[in-house]
This record gives structure tokens, C-alpha cells and sequence, in this order.
């Protein structure tokens, strides 16, 4: 009979580096402000926006990201990531100046996530989102996909 092994549990207070960011093993969005502010002071500083067609459901993050900031927490303290659904390759990226306007303190991003990947766009949105990223857009350091095709 062989025995397992027990593992540990993450817990928000662990870190793993992600392009030169330090980031908590949970990211956390469409929340409460309170409810975020409670969870950053658990150790949580890994966040999640939508740029676009979910703006609305995440009123109470880009606020809480906005009070968190302007309570004094260092903005390297704290790690963004955006989705963007926007398809069409000359506007996909517009939606997170957006996001950055929108909530101040915030200055940049820190991840871009391409919303809503499809096959027949996934290559040119992909070589805007890494152009900005070489060229430190918005403070980007990671970009990734949200894939939609099943």
C-alpha cells in the first residue's frame, strides 16, 4: 500500500515570481471593496479588471484598487492583470488605457490578457500584445489568452 504524501496548502502570504513580478497564488476580482482590502491585508496583492465587456462587475475592485492607493500601499505592491475583449487587432489594446485612467493611482498594468482568443485572430492580436509588452506599454510585464474556442 503506498502512502500519499500530504501537501502543503498555497496561502495568500506565498509569492511566485512571474516575469520579475512577485505575485500571490490566488488572483482576485468582482469583488466587494471591503472584501478586497480585508483580503490584501491577508497577504492577497494579486488582482484581476475586466477593460471592457464586464466593466460593471468589476466596480468594487477597480475601487478597492483605488483605496488601496491612496491609503499609501506602494503600486509596486500590488499586481494587476486586465482583460481586454475587443477582437480586432487595431483596437485591442485601447480598452486598457482605459482601466488605467479609470482608477487612480494605478499608473499601468502589470499582466494583459487577450479576452475571448478565437483561432482566426489569436495570431495577430498576439504579436500587438507582445510588441507592447517588449515596449513596457502601460507597465506591462506578462501578457496571456483567454481562450474561447471549444
Amino acid at each position: 500500500m503506498s502512502t500519499l504524501r500530504a501537501a502543503r496548502l498555497p496561502r495568500p502570504t506565498d509569492r511566485h515570481e512571474m516575469r520579475g513580478l512577485s505575485v500571490s497564488p490566488f488572483c482576485l476580482g468582482m469583488t466587494h471593496i471591503d472584501d478586497l482590502t480585508h483580503a490584501f491585508s491577508l497577504g492577497f496583492n494579486f488582482f484581476f479588471l475586466s477593460a471592457d465587456m464586464h466593466w460593471p462587475l468589476y466596480e468594487g475592485t477597480r475601487r478597492a484598487i483605488e483605496k488601496l492607493l491612496g491609503s499609501g500601499v506602494p503600486r509596486r505592491d500590488i499586481v494587476v492583470a486586465c482583460a481586454s475583449y475587443v477582437a480586432q487587432p487595431e483596437f485591442c489594446f485601447a480598452p486598457f488605457h482605459e482601466v488605467v485612467a479609470a482608477v487612480p493611482g494605478l499608473d499601468y498594468l502589470d499582466v494583459a490578457v487577450m479576452g475571448g482568443v478565437y483561432p482566426d485572430n489569436f495570431l495577430a492580436r498576439r504579436s500587438i500584445y507582445v510588441a507592447h509588452r517588449e515596449e513596457r506599454f502601460e507597465g506591462i510585464s506578462a501578457v496571456g489568452a483567454s481562450f474561447h474556442d471549444r
